[in-house]
């Protein structure tokens, strides 16, 4: 089986690679998911041309940050807002605790701020919204970023009972969220 014949898809950085599934002669040879897939995987084409791969962050120097559960997440939240934009529903989420902290990202620094640093790579807005916000509950950007992985952000953020609470009632009191395009761009 070739690489671009595995369920799902995937974009090798710093390629023209992109790769998705796709059934020949099938009658749903683009399925709502398989579609979701390519607008996911076509964001990283993309979004990895405009920032090579990396976000940036000044600290004591400019840094390259390079955080799976970011990039994918950011991918996800919008690929998502491409399909219920574009009328596609009931595509399947993936990455649900990554598009929990776009959405988490996005209430803090506003949809243009993460737009924007998701395709230039800068996150210097986004960092400071969001310690603006949430800073004084003991939980940084900074702290995030030093983690690798969702389910780690996502612990280290219930350090603060109130971003604990802004995540839980995210999934608990706005049934359909995701199917509503608004709440993406």
């Amino acid at each position: 089986m070739s690489p671009c014949e595995l369920p799902g898809g995937f974009f090798i950085k710093r390629s023209n690679i992109v790769c998705g599934t796709y059934t020949p002669g099938s009658k749903n040879a683009f399925t709502n998911a398989k579609t979701a897939t390519w607008y996911h995987e076509l964001l990283h084409y993309f979004s990895d041309r405009s920032r090579e791969g990396y976000f940036l962050i000044e600290g004591g120097k400019n840094a390259r940050v390079n955080r799976a559960w970011l990039d994918e997440g950011l991918t996800e939240y919008f690929a998502q807002g491409e399909c219920r934009r574009n009328g596609l529903d009931n595509t399947g989420i993936s990455y649900l605790s990554e598009v929990t902290l776009g959405y988490v990202l996005k209430d803090a620094a506003g949809s243009g701020a993460i737009k924007d640093a998701y395709f230039t790579g800068n996150l210097n807005p986004v960092r400071d919204a969001f310690n603006q916000k949430w800073g004084k509950s003991g939980i940084s950007f900074e702290g995030m970023l030093g983690l690798k992985d969702a389910t780690s952000v996502l612990n280290y953020l219930q350090k603060s009972p109130e971003l604990t609470e802004f995540i839980f009632n995210f999934w608990t009191s706005k049934p359909g969220i995701f199917k509503q395009p608004e709440h993406f761009l």
